[in-house]
């Protein structure tokens, strides 16, 4: 694991906007790429709060700024009532974090302020920058003290007291016990109240000073060592959890202050790409589809798209969406392999479109019962895979997929599908498979030690634990102790 020490902050970088009106614009920085329901204005805007954000990141933690992401999060900005129709009426308008097999993405709302994709913008800086044995709630910590965050002209105030931390710490507190060994979430989806802003407050003492930060690193380091978390705390700080308690209930009654840096950086950006009509008939369904459709509901968001698409012909963003819903809306897997074709009849190295195509071979290759066709099958998807990747070789879903249809080969797992699983998780540890695949893989040539290092970070996941993980670990331990 890296070691997470803090650096203090010194100068960041600005940019100005070139203001510009228009509708669905598409702007690339070097984290992330937004795509806004706004104007270029709007959208360049957004997109140079998050690149600043993920710059204070990096800088108050001692990390490279340069260069680019291998996989940029794509974050799209849309209307409360967009974002409403994507995930619930009863839907929070704050924002949304999409982590699954078939993408990794944000939503925010268009115009807005960003606490809520900061917050989750941390966890996934997080999880890329810093893998390890993190607990819960330094997850949790970490994420609230950032997402905060205001910049006022060249100026960025940081561990800023977000709005309901006075009324949350006023309330009875949780045990720090619990605190330091549970999940905020738990399995009958209940959350303590005091869970959150108490992780925020212990972050909040750790990150006053350096003296703070040297005692975290302590602890995280203690943690990734293998020492419970309750021992590490108490060695780390030199406190029992009681004296701890009495002086976080004391700090918590002070002028709780920020940290405060200036900043001179001039950041870059792509030229704002137009999107076409067919984004503003069908972004909201294609966003839809990224996230839980209830089974009810399947057959009337297949119609719905089928009709809003239809005006669009064989425009290849409609054809995506089309092939995407016939493949998980209904398994209608023939009529989606017409759409995505058609897609790639307009532009051939459309990396969706094949990863679906391999997808689709992979599918019936599942459901064959004769060798050779299993055989021909998985070769097809190969190919579509392999032809992916020509076009994109840093597409994490790319290399998921060219991992999992390599499984069934009597010669999994050699090298280069070492190689492969790698580069996956080194892109994309939040990937729900990445870590597993890499960690299965590595069991099977006996490596049991460098598999069990990818699977506590998904053990230790501060809104679920992985139980497949949990159950390779027990297997890989109860091997370790038979021998």
């Amino acid at each position: 694991m890296r070691s997470l020490r803090f650096a203090a902050t010194t100068a960041l970088l600005l940019s100005v906007a070139t203001p510009a009106l228009a509708e669905w614009h598409r702007i690339e920085g070097s984290r992330f790429v937004v795509i806004g329901d706004d104007s270029e204005r709007n959208t360049r805007a957004a997109i140079r709060e998050l690149e600043r954000f993920d710059l204070v990141l990096r800088r108050y933690f001692g990390l490279p700024s340069e260069g680019t992401a291998a996989r940029k999060l794509p974050i799209y900005m849309l209307s409360v009532k967009d974002l409403q129709d994507v995930y619930g009426r009863d839907a929070r308008v704050g924002g949304f974090y999409v982590r699954s097999t078939d993408d990794i993405f944000a939503t925010a709302p268009r115009r807005g302020e960003l606490p809520v994709i900061k917050h989750e913008y941390a966890h996934h800086f997080l999880a890329s920058e810093h893998r390890g044995a993190f607990p819960a709630w330094f997850h949790e910590g970490f994420a609230q003290y950032f997402s905060t965050v205001e910049f006022i002209g060249n100026q960025v105030n940081i561990g800023k007291p977000p709005w309901w931390t006075a009324n949350g710490l006023g309330s009875g507190w949780i045990p720090l016990e619990r605190l330091l060994t549970e999940r905020p979430v738990h399995e009958n989806g209940t959350v303590p109240s005091t869970y959150y802003p108490l992780a925020w407050l212990l972050t909040h003492w750790f990150l006053k000073d350096n003296e703070g930060r040297a005692k975290l690193d302590t602890y995280l380091t203690l943690v990734a060592a293998g020492t419970p978390s309750v021992e590490a705390m108490e060695q780390a700080t030199g406190l029992s959890l009681g004296e701890l308690r009495t002086t976080l209930g004391h700090y918590s009654e002070s002028a709780l202050g920020f940290r405060t840096a200036t900043l001179t950086l001039e950041t870059e950006f792509n030229a704002a790409q137009r999107l076409p009509a067919s984004t503003d008939a069908l972004m909201v369904e294609y966003l839809s589809l990224r996230t839980n459709v209830r089974s009810a509901d399947r057959a009337r968001k297949l119609n719905r798209i089928r009709n809003l698409a239809a005006p669009f012909g064989n425009d290849p963003f409609a054809q995506l969406v089309l092939g995407y819903a016939e493949f998980r809306l209904a398994e209608n897997f023939g009529q989606a392999e017409s759409h995505f074709e058609a897609v790639l009849a307009r532009e051939p190295a459309n990396v969706d479109a094949l990863i679906w195509l391999g997808r689709i071979y992979m599918h019936r290759a599942y459901a064959a019962r004769a060798d050779e066709d299993i055989a021909d099958l998985r070769a097809k998807a190969q190919r579509r895979f392999a032809a992916a990747y020509a076009a994109d070789p840093a597409n994490p879903f790319v290399l998921v997929n060219l991992g999992r249809n390599r499984r069934f080969s009597p010669s999994y797992p050699n090298q280069n599908d070492l190689a492969t699983l790698q580069m996956a998780y080194e892109i994309a540890p939040q990937h729900p498979y990445t870590g597993i695949n890499l960690a299965e893989a590595l069991i099977k040539l006996n490596r049991l030690s460098e598999a069990e290092q990818y699977l506590i970070p998904l053990i230790n996941d501060p809104h679920r634990s992985d139980a497949q993980a949990e159950e390779l670990l027990r297997r890989i331990r109860a091997a370790r102790t038979a021998d």
